[in-house]
């Protein structure tokens, strides 16, 4: 199969108007799904012999979190090269549930309309480009779901991703802000309300490296923390 770029449509990144440079390495080239799956199967990755129940794969603040279809959901994060092991594909899952904690802490809600939009999009792209329709075929398959299965399967987890963009979206306008105001102040500048917001819309628009930059550390390090924040502690290998 030619190379695609196909990550950022599977797991469905809300589409924003400034996210484009925030996300930076959302993209993954994947060459043949099958292999890749016989290559985590033969490293012990996957276990062929999956469990549907429910595992607990840490506890955050004394409270357990738990993954139905744990060794399905390791696999999705395998396959869709969220993680490169076993290890950092629990990672993911556990910091998952933190920031969907975060995001119900600040009120950040996802309406069903939101979430069939963003399937809607991803069955058009399907149909419209035949390499990512045979890529998705070729991933139910994996997952042993029809098509329908998996949007009804996966469909709270679309939910949370949109809601996780949502609230990494409300962090980055909080951070342009607070850069915006640091440079106005170096250059001892006190514009009006009116005038910071004109500067912070263009801002918005230009979207400096910098920012860009200091922004995707800033999260990377915010996500880290939460493990800290809750007290998590990994009872799962």
């Amino acid at each position: 199969m030619k190379k695609i770029f196909i990550l950022f449509a599977v797991i469905g990144c809300l589409a924003i108007s400034f996210t484009t440079g925030i996300f930076g390495n959302t993209e993954s080239v994947i060459d043949d799904i099958d292999g890749l799956i016989r290559q985590y199967e033969e490293a012990g990755a996957l276990s062929k012999d999956t469990s549907h129940d429910e595992v607990t794969i840490a506890t955050a603040d004394g409270k357990d979190i738990s993954v139905p279809d744990c060794e399905s959901e390791i696999h999705r994060c395998l396959t869709l090269d969220l993680a490169d092991t076993r290890e950092e594909a629990i990672h993911y899952m556990i910091q998952k549930d933190l920031l969907q904690r975060e995001a119900d802490a600040a009120g950040i809600t996802v309406t069903d309309a939101e979430v069939e939009e963003l399937i809607a999009s991803q069955k058009k792209l399907m149909t419209e480009e035949p390499e990512v329709g045979e890529f998705f075929k070729n991933y139910f398959d994996s997952l042993g779901l029809t098509e329908e299965e998996y949007w009804t399967q996966y469909y709270e987890d679309y939910r949370s991703h949109i809601k996780q963009e949502k609230l990494r979206n409300e962090m980055y306008h909080s951070y342009l802000e607070d850069e915006v105001k640091k440079r106005l102040a170096e250059l001892g500048v006190s514009p009006s309300p009116e005038e910071f917001a004109q500067i912070l819309e263009k801002e918005q628009e230009l979207y400096s490296p910098v920012i860009r930059e200091g922004f995707s550390s800033y999260y990377q390090e915010y996500q880290e923390a939460l493990f800290d924040k809750y007290h998590v502690t990994v009872v799962m290998e």
